[in-house]
């Protein structure tokens, strides 16, 4: 019950001082689409929208799809604070909470998001299945555990499998801190295959991810059921990719837009979202735009730029103290008293975080025209989540 009313003061507090908003235009669609019925969205899971389309006939006028991402977001908050209050004393898990929700609740209370939400929520679930997996009663925990990690899935497939990355690299790296506590005598190859596969744990996440996928391929078949939904998803599908990829100059590729019919006019209408698919950039024009896009990925002077110009653009949020800036400095205040007063076997545990986390943000610059705007959020955040967990 504290959780619950620590979490709800929070959350009424946030929705009274602030204004909410949506993140970005598709998820102001994604919302209008659902009231009017339509739950076949390309990009949105098919079962989300349909029980968003449920609650909006409950709740007319009310808006479902934000109504909807509050109440999952507060829930999430809500399972981390009780998981922390389970493991830690109650000073300490209020004092984890402020943190958190001090950097992190703005993201999800006031700004609605379909890239945002599951980042909290699958986290949220993950670290229920790590806690309550190995108490007595584990059942009910490992449940929610499970039903957060497919809300979140239903929200952005993708975001979910970077979740269950981060979540499997923190358990190895707990597995293995685990594994050198024990005696010398026992520390063999084959213990410390017993303690990162543990049968129980195992057969759980299994599960999991085995009703995500389906769940998510269900949808995907629903959504693609007809031949306009098919094509539909495939144009959008290839329009996203050139968007997200640098469009080149006809300057310096001239020879070879003018053998696909694209001028420099078509160039300017592209990059300005002005896109006909019936003219200039049918889904054959699009494929072919994005063949013509430079392959220079493993070129070592790419490689060296890219790097500098992601290392500058963070410094910059920092020297800014933007969302991002105070991450990155949120971070330093986590790691310096986890250094200070953790056991010593578990150091490694958050460097070994943030170099996957760095090597995520990284394969987001090259193989992207800018990151996802809340990449090193999520990121940040599932690190703050897992370091925190293991904190003493």
């Amino acid at each position: 019950m504290l959780a619950l009313f620590i979490n709800l003061i929070i959350a009424i507090l946030f929705l009274i001082i602030g204004e909410t908003y949506y993140e970005i235009a598709d998820n102001q669609t994604y919302s209008l689409f659902i009231a009017d019925g339509d739950y076949k969205i390309v990009f949105t899971n098919y079962f989300l929208c349909l029980f968003c389309g449920f609650i909006q006939n409950i709740i007319y006028p009310l808006n479902a799809f934000v109504t909807v991402h509050l109440f999952f977001c507060f829930c999430a908050f809500t399972a981390i604070t009780r998981v922390f209050l389970d493991k830690f004393n109650t000073i300490t898990a209020l004092c984890i909470t402020l943190f958190l929700n001090g950097f992190f609740a703005v993201n999800h209370y006031l700004t609605i998001s379909f890239t945002r939400a599951p980042a909290l929520i699958c986290v949220a679930g993950f670290l229920c299945i790590i806690h309550y997996i190995n108490r007595s009663k584990w059942k009910l925990g490992t449940i929610i555990g499970a039903v957060f990690i497919l809300i979140g899935s239903t929200y952005r497939f993708k975001i979910f499998e970077v979740a269950l990355v981060m979540a499997v690299c923190f358990v190895i790296a707990k597995s293995i801190s685990q594994y050198f506590s024990i005696g010398k005598p026992q520390r063999k190859i084959s213990n410390m295959f017993k303690i990162i596969f543990a049968p129980k744990r195992l057969i759980v996440c299994i599960i999991t991810v085995a009703v995500c996928f389906s769940v998510y391929y269900v949808s995907d078949a629903i959504n693609t059921s007809t031949d306009e939904l098919s094509y539909y998803k495939q144009y959008t599908t290839a329009r996203s990719v050139v968007w997200d990829h640098t469009i080149v100059d006809c300057d310096s590729y001239e020879e070879e837009y003018d053998k696909i019919g694209i001028d420099e006019n078509d160039i300017a209408m592209l990059r300005a979202g002005y896109m006909d698919d019936e003219g200039a950039f049918t889904l054959e024009k699009l494929q072919q735009i994005k063949d013509i896009q430079p392959n220079n990925i493993l070129e070592t002077q790419y490689i060296v730029s890219t790097i500098k110009e992601m290392f500058e653009t963070e410094i910059g949020f920092i020297i800014a103290l933007g969302d991002k800036g105070m991450v990155c400095l949120a971070f330093v205040f986590v790691l310096i008293p986890f250094i200070i007063v953790c056991k010593k076997r578990n150091c490694f545990i958050p460097i070994f975080l943030m170099v996957v986390a760095f090597c995520f943000y990284l394969y987001l610059w090259f193989f992207w025209q800018s990151p996802l705007q809340s990449s090193i959020c999520f990121m940040g955040f599932c690190n703050y989540i897992f370091i925190l967990f293991i904190f003493i």
